[in-house]
């Protein structure tokens, strides 16, 4: 519309457009609240028929139930009162009776299916619902039965209860009731009543119906209103709802079907209410909204009129006035009485117009005297004329002379700036230079303070350029002495001295803010100008801390290795020395008579003496070099509770320690885990130097997947041990597992690191919490084996065995070890031959194989100096008889071989020094292990 007026020069006033704005303002939103207003209003109608509907729906079919139940309860008391009377007096007391069937039908019948008796309440068509003899309900009620349940009869569908009339004395069936409720007009006109809307029964096979609604002329309806089950059209699913037009009245229905016990739809249950009073009030909405709409319309109008005359009336005084100041009269004032933003337009406006005629009568004076001073400028043009050309030829003279000069100056400035040009780009390379320089570059002048500083010094020291310009140096690089912290002479003043490069590369540290010390290496050299003359110094700085600490964890880790090695050796050695030892131990206790003697009980001592020193050596390997372990299943309970005792044998320290008597076994390096116990109990006792407890907690738990991280869900028995000292520092705890760490002075920090790396290769997990001050706790978890896991005792009694039968290999390089423990096995009955080295027992085994007298167990010593070994002989008998059942024996424990024994074709372990009856029992171990148990070659 505003284009159109606008192509046709047609003037749209203000007062139009605020009557159009506001008439929209009113009429739009007014449509848009009425619309959704008459749209919900309809859905919250419908939405409360349709619940009513449903809710009649089961209130029907609960009506039905309710009949259902009348007729059983009534066919019931019949059958009870009936029995007892003669044939003749029954059909007298079914008619006194009939008041409890009002508006059903009662029949009875005997055994053979004659009817005795019927009374019903007088309705039309009655006869259409009588029982034929001949029924199969009949005959099934005669079966001790009760039936009840909708049936079709020729009349229509009824609600229909058969009850046994049963004698007491005989407990025969002498007779049947038959309760009917024929569902008729009548009967709906009760449900209806019932339910407040109409209901119909629709037969589906001929659409013919029961209904209580009724056709304009007050007629019932016995036909359904559309053709939905026959002629083609598809029947109606279970609780369907539909709006129909029912004789011309609108209607909502909704349809469920009746069926019998045997699921068969019989019939269908139509509940209908009228929609003429929702459909009213949606009309009497509708012509409420329209006359709402009109009214606001008409309000709009007048709104807008209002609006328009109160705004456009003094803008039309004011465009009066601007008229006649335009003609020309700059006194006009417009009076608009108002204190909104009109009058305060026409206030400004009465004050540009004055401020206007102020600025006009300004004006005209200023022509005035402009017009004075043009007569005296002509006046004084003509006296510059003659000055002017007196001044031309002074200008030419003093020209010539300042064209010579120019020429010099512009000569000398070049040559200025082609010098600034050079020194800057000289300037340019040296910052670049000094910023990819890698060591810190920082100089001074000759009295010491620093002037500049490049990135790598300002790392180092932590002082930025323009913090560290003009301090003394000694307060940026604070170097001192890394054993006493004392200052290190002025660095200036001695290369100043000598006039040469100092170098300072041992002995040197740099004192950091944070109090910790960092190696440096730093260079000095003196700066001199073109004359020789000192001029500053600049300095060349290192930090060497990383180089340092790497050099001494190499160093570390050689001394190691050097002393792994050297254990492994010593440890060998001293494992063939204690099973030599251990062994005539044990003969010389079997030559003694009798066994319970003082002397016999002095060398069992000597005996576990013995066995101890041999954990002992294991557990200096595992703190040496480590190892894979070699696992048992282990009562965890009392290698704990020995190991706590000898490591707390003469402090000051005493244990609190109750294991459960369920603790789970666990399958562990022995060795191993006694040590990882050995370093943490050691390690509470050093927090504690005065004395104290620790708190020692064994339990079994089973652990969630992601309860633990990082460990797998399943069993675990978990070990805390809990010390009263002086806790770990919290910036402390992340690294207490990292090796050669230690908090205290005369730690080496490879106790924790150890322990960490055990319980890592046992498929564990080690943990720490401390409050500084209060103590520290490390907890440790083990896998658990099952309950039904026989457990390897690791300090068991030993006991007498029987006569053992069995034909023994023994090799072993150590001919003292080699004829103790043959002696040692044939006292207990064994058959035993001895070999020196590897190739002896091949060639002995192959013999008792042709002699059809094999070995029963071969035990194999690992290492042989100089000749074949346990692990290259079990390769070749393997290839000459794979049924071979061999064990490893060896002194050097950790050797990967014991711990993996099985994938080289092994059977069993022992380790030296080994006890009589721990050897003993890996030969009856392996002696009876089947052919399925043998590791199989890949």
């Amino acid at each position: 519309m505003f284009n159109f007026l606008r192509k046709h020069n047609l003037r749209l006033s203000i007062r139009i457009r605020m009557l159009a704005l506001c008439v929209l303002a009113v009429i739009v939103p007014m449509a848009l609240v009425a619309g959704s207003s008459l749209y919900f209003h309809i859905r919250h109608d419908q939405q409360a028929m349709l619940d009513n509907l449903r809710l009649s729906q089961h209130r029907a079919e609960h009506f039905f139930v309710q009949h259902i139940r009348q007729a059983e309860i009534l066919g019931q008391h019949l059958a009870r009162t009936t029995q007892p009377l003669p044939f003749a007096q029954i059909q007298s007391h079914l008619d006194s009776s009939r008041d409890f069937w009002f508006m059903g039908m009662v029949e009875i019948f005997d055994e053979l299916g004659n009817l005795l008796a019927r009374s019903y309440a007088p309705q039309r068509n009655i006869e259409l619902y009588f029982t034929s003899p001949e029924d199969a309900r009949i005959a099934q009620i005669l079966d001790l039965s009760i039936f009840s349940d909708f049936v079709l009869t020729p009349g229509g569908i009824a609600v229909q209860s058969g009850v046994p009339i049963i004698d007491p004395g005989t407990m025969k069936t002498t007779g049947v009731v038959l309760v009917t409720y024929p569902i008729t007009t009548r009967f709906l006109q009760a449900l209806k009543n019932h339910l407040l809307m109409d209901v119909s029964v629709i037969n589906p096979s001929d659409e013919t119906m029961s209904s209580t609604l009724q056709n304009p002329d007050g007629k019932l309806l016995d036909r359904f209103w559309r053709p939905f089950f026959v002629d083609g059209a598809a029947p109606l699913p279970t609780e369907t709802f539909l709006e129909e037009t029912i004789d011309s009245a609108d209607h909502a229905v909704i349809f469920s079907d009746l069926q019998d016990n045997q699921g068969k739809t019989l019939a269908v249950l139509a509940v209908s209410a009228n929609l003429d009073r929702i459909n009213a009030g949606i009309r009497e909405s509708i012509r409420f909204i329209l006359f709402s709409s009109l009214g606001a319309g008409i309000l709009a109008v007048f709104l807008g009129l209002f609006t328009a005359t109160t705004f456009t009336k003094p803008l039309g005084r004011l465009l009066k006035t601007i008229g006649l100041i335009a003609g020309g009269d700059l006194r006009q004032q417009v009076h608009i009485a108002r204190s909104d933003e009109i009058g305060d337009l026409a206030r400004a406006f009465n004050e540009m117009t004055v401020r206007l005629n102020e600025q006009h009568v300004d004006l005209t004076r200023a022509i005035d005297v402009k017009n004075e001073y043009a007569a005296k400028l002509e006046e004084t043009a003509s006296q510059l004329e003659r000055f002017s050309k007196e001044l031309e030829q002074t200008v030419a003279r003093r020209t010539t002379e300042l064209t010579s000069a120019n020429e010099k100056l512009v000569l000398e400035i070049s040559e200025r700036v082609q010098a600034e040009a050079e020194l800057a780009a000289e300037k340019d390379h040296l910052a670049v230079t000094l910023r990819s320089i890698g060591d810190g570059v920082i100089t001074t002048d000759i009295r010491g303070n620093v002037i500049m500083v490049n990135p790598v010094a300002e790392d180092i020291t932590g002082w930025s350029p323009e913090a560290a310009r003009g301090k003394p140096l000694g307060d940026m690089l604070p170097l001192v002495d890394p054993d006493t912290r004392a200052p290190l002479a002025n660095l200036v003043v001695e290369v100043l001295r000598t006039g040469h490069v100092v170098h300072l590369t041992e002995r040197t540290a740099l004192l950091a803010s944070d109090g910790r010390l960092r190696d440096m290496t730093v260079s000095g050299a003196p700066i001199r100008d073109s004359t020789g003359k000192f001029r500053g110094v600049v300095f060349v700085v290192r930090d060497i801390t990383r180089q340092r600490r790497m050099e001494n964890d190499l160093l570390r880790v050689q001394k190691l290795e050097s002393l792994g090695l050297m254990a492994g050796g010593l440890a060998h050695d001293f494992n063939n020395i204690l099973t030599a030892i251990a062994t005539h131990i044990n003969l010389a206790r079997n030559h003694l008579q009798p066994v319970d003697s003082e002397a016999a009980q002095r060398l069992e001592k000597a005996e576990k003496a013995c066995l101890r020193a041999g954990d002992l050596t294991r557990q200096f390997l595992t703190f040496a070099k480590g190892g894979a372990p070699i696992k048992r299943n282990t009562d965890l309970s009392v290698l704990l509770h020995s190991t706590v005792q000898f490591v707390l044998a003469g402090t000051q320290v005493q244990a609190k320690f109750d294991p459960p008597p369920n603790l789970w076994a666990v399958n562990i390096d022995r060795g191993q885990i006694s040590q990882v116990i050995n370093n943490l109990v050691l390690n509470a006792v050093q927090a504690m130097p005065g004395g104290g407890s620790i708190d020692i907690l064994a339990a079994n738990v089973e652990i969630a997947a992601g309860q633990v991280q990082p460990l797998p869900q399943g069993r675990y028995v978990s070990l805390t041990f809990t010390d009263h000292g002086t806790g770990i520092r919290g910036d402390q705890i992340s690294r207490v597992f990292d090796p050669y760490f230690t908090t205290k002075e005369m730690g080496n920090g490879l106790g924790l690191s150890t322990a960490f790396s055990i319980i890592k290769k046992h498929d564990g997990h080690i943990q720490v919490r401390s409050d500084y001050g209060q103590g520290a706790e490390f907890q440790i978890y083990l896998p658990a084996e099952s309950s039904t896991v026989v457990i390897e005792r690791t300090s068991p009694k030993e006991k007498p065995f029987g006569r053992n039968q069995g034909r023994i290999l023994l090799m072993d390089d150590e001919r003292i070890i080699r004829e103790s423990v043959q002696e040692l096995l044939e006292l207990q009955g064994f058959t035993v031959t001895g070999a020196a080295n590897g190739q002896e027992a091949v060639n002995l085994y192959e013999q008792a194989m042709r002699d059809a007298c094999p070995y029963d167990v071969v035990i194999l010593d690992l290492t042989v100096p100089g000749g074949m070994g346990g692990r290259e002989a079990i390769a070749v008998l393997l290839e000459m008889d794979p049924r071979v059942k061999a064990v490893v024996s060896s002194g050097y424990s950790n050797d990967p071989v014991m711990a993996r024994y099985r994938d080289h074709g092994f059977l069993d372990v022992v380790a030296k020094p080994y006890p009589l009856n721990e050897l003993i029992t890996v030969i009856h171990k392996v002696m009876n292990m089947p052919e399925s148990s043998r590791p199989v070659e890949n």
